[in-house]
């Protein structure tokens, strides 16, 4: 999966990123510099496509609710 090819640093922003944080509040968390954070937020679109942000924010969470689904399943079988 596309997702494999993310480095840890790029996951946690994008996750991030998904849940609603801004470039500033990303970068003061991570210890970066918001351009930074932007040149990250910039290599996973490029590799996922061209994926807008707005996409990869709608992915991140459709992704994210999935595994929480399927986890909320195994533990009620």
């Amino acid at each position: 999966s596309d997702e494999e090819h993310l480095s840890e640093q790029q996951k946690d922003i994008i996750l991030m990123y998904a849940y609603g944080y801004t470039l500033n509040e990303i970068a003061d968390f991570k210890g970066l510099k918001p351009s930074t954070v932007r040149k990250y937020l910039d290599s996973v679109r490029a590799e996922l496509g061209g994926v807008s942000l707005a996409g990869i924010r709608t992915l991140v969470l459709i992704r994210t609710n999935a595994l929480l689904v399927s986890s909320l399943s195994r533990i009620s079988e």
